[in-house]
């Protein structure tokens, strides 16, 4: 199966993409503005309380702008004015994930998804709205996307050990998991070494973090990422380093994050030989060691 769990879209989702179809042929201007209320509605949401200035800078839209429509939406009972700033009211949220079908129809996420698992043969693939590039609350929107399907794959497939890599998306997507019950004991591991300096996004400790949601156990992983071969040949060695490959290769799930190529490979301190080599093949991506 390729990105979708049955045979095809059901008469509400059909009807849905009827109704997205004509609407934007007939009243392109109501869809435009649906989409740019909604948008406002989400970014209040993931950054409340947030005040107007900083709302519209996140949002790169003019501040008369916003004003004008959180006015509105405020009247509306969607969002409400407190000192520290802007909130979503219980209705408020009550719309946004309402909304979230029809939005993701408008922007055709639902066939992106499915042309992109068609072409990469994977089962299923998740896409969420927005430019990350442009507003950085939309981590948090695919940490949530990512949160929901783990509950899903934790409950439905029986998963006894999971490993983790460090980074701001594995980061985002364990923070949005609610503490949940799956039964039984879960083992969180790392699924590579500690890289960078920042603490909360390594390895060890969103391992340690997934595992306290899940009520399970974790291991600590204390080596660094970027080894010499020499140094990487005698670790191997020691039994504690054994033990923790052994455990990482018998995960049955593994979150990962996808980065930069280049930015990667020069927090890694890689020669700039290897890097020129890297940009010269059009390497784009890196995860777990390897660049795409």
């Amino acid at each position: 199966m390729n990105g979708r769990d049955n045979n095809g879209p059901n008469s509400q989702e059909l009807a849905l993409q009827e109704l997205v179809h004509y609407g934007q042929k007939v009243v392109p201007e109501l869809i435009q503005q649906l989409e740019k209320r909604y948008t406002i509605l989400r970014s209040i949401y993931f950054a409340q309380p947030i005040g107007r200035r900083v709302l519209a800078a996140n949002l790169r839209m003019g501040e008369r702008i916003v004003r004008n429509e959180t006015d509105f939406l405020r009247t509306q009972g969607l969002v409400e004015a407190q000192p520290g700033g802007m909130v979503i009211t219980p209705e408020g949220e009550e719309v946004i994930f309402g909304l979230e079908q029809l939005i993701r129809l408008l922007k055709g996420l639902t066939s992106l998804e499915e042309e992109l698992a068609s072409r990469l043969g994977l089962h299923k693939v998740i896409v969420v709205s927005g430019d990350l590039d442009q507003d950085r609350q939309v981590l948090k929107e695919m940490g949530r996307a990512g949160a929901n399907f783990l509950q899903e794959i934790i409950h439905k497939d029986k998963i006894e050990t999971i490993a983790v890599t460090g980074g701001t998306s594995t980061l985002s997507v364990v923070e949005s998991l609610p503490e949940i019950s799956p039964g039984r004991s879960i083992l969180v591991v790392p699924a590579r070494g500690g890289f960078g300096t920042e603490m909360r996004t390594q390895a060890n400790a969103i391992a340690a973090l997934l595992a306290g949601k899940l009520g399970g156990e974790y291991r600590l992983f204390h080596v660094p990422d970027a080894l010499s071969p020499q140094a990487r040949l005698a670790l191997l060695e020691e039994p504690h380093i054994q033990e923790m490959l052994r455990l990482m290769t018998q995960a049955q799930l593994v979150i990962h994050g996808i980065g930069d190529a280049v930015e990667m490979a020069k927090r890694r301190h890689m020669p700039q030989v290897e890097i020129s080599w890297l940009i010269r093949h059009g390497a784009v991506g890196e995860a777990l060691g390897s660049y795409v």
